[in-house]
């Protein structure tokens, strides 16, 4: 495979294929960390962390503040907050009590619910139609030398092809999260035999969990790495050659065993764009605050217009605030989308350029894969 000309033929693919911008965006959208997250930090400028007392000696800090948590104390724990001091499970429980609502109340949970649902489901599918379309086009630019339109596009997007992006991802991410939830609660086990109240023995569970919790860690970054090799070129390889699902991981399997260190190459090269994108990320935020501002202010607008008659009807049957926040509930995605979508015009450029140089690296090096498959194909 010819690197540099596959590096700059997918510059040149997301410079100059408009079309792609907008399946970009709607990918940048519905799978994009878009702003960078300023969380955790206090008024004062310093961490505000949960402090977790292991031993006498040892005290570990998680996320959070307003938690104080002690399991040294001798035959159980403390947690302690601004509100209450709890040393058992019983006690916490206790305080905690049933869990009551009012009828508005749970209304208002089924509605936001509800939308939140809608919205899962409404980006599963524009994210999959997207990425469907970005790698069609590109292969079919690549073969007759002719640029798509968003129209047709979209009739590349949604298609059997998105459905079974859907299924490559549910096939291999799902038992590798399931496994290594396993693995984590396994490495976290030890961390028990503090409920022993044996201070020796929770010292050597401590010990011996950190020692596992390494162990994980490297497991899951092998993980991880070994994923975003497979996954990319499974869907190319359901997209571009139309395989089915195990089709399509038995064949980026193969290619990464037949061109490991061209493969190798691509990824290194997706690993440092990602980075570069999570610096340049707040510089783009900066640089397009103006646009930003006027975007929520019109999302706002927008999402109002449509809060307003919501609630006004609710309000016919319904007394009370429950009709108005119901109606806020409705129109909140809107101003969240509007103040998304200029940093996700950013974001999918770089889409694009990550998406065509997967899909050109793939037609590059399915020879090889080709290959690989007939010398290890068993005579009839």
């Amino acid at each position: 495979m010819q690197y540099t000309g596959v590096v700059k033929r997918a510059g040149q693919l997301a410079w100059r294929y408009r079309a792609l911008w907008f399946f970009g965006t709607l990918l940048a959208l519905t799978t994009a960390t878009l702003f960078p997250l300023w969380m955790g930090w206090d008024h004062e400028g310093e961490v505000t962390r949960i402090p977790v007392r292991i031993t006498r000696e040892t005290t570990i800090y998680l996320p959070g503040e307003g938690v104080r948590i002690d399991l040294t104390r001798p035959g159980g724990f403390l947690v302690e907050t601004g509100g209450g001091r709890w040393t058992s499970l019983g006690d916490l429980l206790r305080d905690i009590g049933p869990v009551r609502m009012p009828r508005d109340g749970w209304v208002i949970l089924g509605v936001l619910g509800g939308v939140l649902l809608v919205t899962l489901l409404l980006s599963a599918t524009v994210r999959y139609a997207s990425e469907s379309a970005l790698i069609r086009m590109v292969s079919e630019t690549e073969e007759s030398g002719e640029r798509l339109s968003v129209r047709r596009g979209l009739r590349q997007g949604f298609s059997r092809t998105a459905w079974r992006l859907f299924l490559i991802d549910l096939a291999l991410e799902v038992p590798v999260v399931l496994a290594l939830t396993v693995l984590f609660g396994l490495a976290l086990s030890p961390m028990l035999l503090w409920l022993t109240g044996n201070e020796a023995a929770g010292v050597a569970g401590t010990i011996f969990g950190t020692g596992l919790l390494v162990l994980f860690v490297l497991t899951a970054l092998l993980v991880w790495v070994g994923l975003s090799l497979l996954l990319p070129l499974s869907r190319r390889a359901c997209a571009v050659d139309g395989l089915g699902v195990r089709a399509s991981i038995r064949r980026a399997a193969r290619l990464v065993k037949a061109s490991v260190g061209d493969v190798a190459a691509v990824w290194f090269t997706w690993f440092g764009v990602e980075l570069a994108w999570k610096v340049a990320l707040i510089v783009v935020v900066i640089l397009l605050s103006p646009v930003l501002l006027l975007a929520l202010v019109a999302g706002a607008a927008a999402g109002g217009l449509l809060a307003l008659p919501v609630g006004g009807i609710l309000s016919l049957f319904w007394d009370g605030a429950g009709p108005w926040v119901v109606g806020a509930i409705v129109g909140l995605p809107i101003p969240l989308l509007a103040l998304s979508t200029p940093v996700a015009f950013v974001r999918g450029l770089v889409e694009v350029f990550l998406s065509g140089l997967w899909t050109l690296a793939y037609r590059a090096l399915r020879p090889a894969a080709a290959l690989q498959s007939s010398s290890t194909e068993e005579p009839r």
